[in-house]
């Protein structure tokens, strides 16, 4: 067996081939994801639901949502919604309707399919009105997970689809946001 010190010797370090942004590396995002999901959903059901196993199986799930909705969502369209108004240089934050926390569990309780947790809703708010919904109490937690928008009762704001179509703080549901955006119910596991 080599010395590390050989195993060190003449290594060179090579750059990845850069990934050219478009629909291809969209797939192939969402098919990684998907497959990632449906591993850590088969780990963390076949570990104790508590303990470290767990938390690192969420920890995992967590990344890999997260890098879904940066890449495919955020870096692509933007947000699913936006707050009315916002000004072109308006600093803004990207952020999740129902909160990301909120989709990993559902999916891990088997009420969110794969898709249904990679696609929670994403809404673009100016930074004010962010840090006010986290001085309400509701930035990480929602208090209907179906009728997402109610958590934007109280700032006065009004949201519209990434297209500019004014919806409904109170009846826009989950079916609404899946159906606009063509996710459809498939099995996670």
């Amino acid at each position: 067996m080599k010395t590390l010190m050989e195993r060190c010797e003449g290594f060179v370090q090579t750059k990845p081939t850069p990934v050219k942004r478009g629909g291809q590396s969209y797939a192939d995002t969402e098919r990684f994801v998907l497959r990632g999901l449906g591993l850590m959903y088969w780990l963390y059901h076949r570990a104790s639901t508590t303990g470290q196993i767990a938390r690192l199986t969420r920890d995992v799930i967590d990344f890999l949502l997260r890098r879904y909705h940066g890449y495919s969502i955020k870096e692509h369209i933007g947000a699913h919604y936006r707050q009315r108004g916002l000004r072109q240089k308006e600093r803004t934050e990207f952020e999740h309707v129902l909160p990301n926390s909120v989709g990993r569990d559902m999916f891990l309780v088997g009420r969110f399919t794969a898709q249904e947790a990679m696609n929670v809703p994403t809404c673009l708010l100016s930074k004010r009105k962010h840090a006010e919904l986290a001085a309400s109490g509701l930035g990480d937690t929602t208090p209907n997970v179906y009728y997402f928008f109610r958590r934007y009762r109280d700032l006065g704001i009004e949201i519209e689809t990434q297209d500019g179509v004014l919806i409904d703080l109170e009846t826009w549901g989950l079916d609404d946001h899946y159906q606009l955006f063509g996710v459809s119910p498939s099995p996670h596991r």
